[in-house]
């Protein structure tokens, strides 16, 4: 394994685990149920959902480091994007925050998640380049061997 490799791998790990963790601690949501009786705030519903995303995020990062196929790097990379977009897009438009903008969810919460999850975005679009360049690189490396063994003809 490359060292670009091992290292987009322990970041996806890290990040998956910052956003699982990371809106029940250090950037956390609105305590209570906001005067919803019964219901979770939707602050709150982004923390459950971001648990679920990050784990799965974190879990994708292992699975990359044990499984060293090819087809699992190029599908690695566009899965973290989707995960990247999901981070965010459950923090602003899927589950949302409270709709108080001096709540904590939205002055830390909400940005904090925008930031990690462009930055799952940015891991996955170099992890998928990496993975796709690799075959290109292998495909002009055969032509050049053909080429070399014609002249040698």
């Amino acid at each position: 394994m490359k060292k670009k490799e091992l290292f987009i791998g322990i970041l996806i790990i890290l990040l998956g685990l910052v956003i699982s963790v990371g809106p029940y601690t250090f950037f956390h949501v609105c305590k209570g149920n906001m005067g919803m009786e019964g219901q979770m705030s939707p602050c709150q519903k982004t923390a459950v959902a971001e648990l679920v995303v990050g784990i799965l995020l974190a879990i994708s990062g292992v699975i990359s480091f044990v499984v060293k196929t090819e087809l699992v790097k190029k599908i690695s990379g566009i899965f973290h994007v989707v995960i990247g977009i999901l981070v965010i897009a459950f923090a602003t438009v899927i589950t949302g925050t409270c709709k108080d903008l001096q709540m904590h969810c939205n002055t830390t919460t909400k940005p904090w998640l925008i930031v990690l999850g462009s930055l799952v975005i940015v891991l996955g679009l170099v992890e998928s380049f990496f993975a796709f360049r690799k075959k290109q690189d292998d495909i002009y490396e055969k032509i050049e061997q053909e080429i070399q063994y014609e002249d040698e003809e």
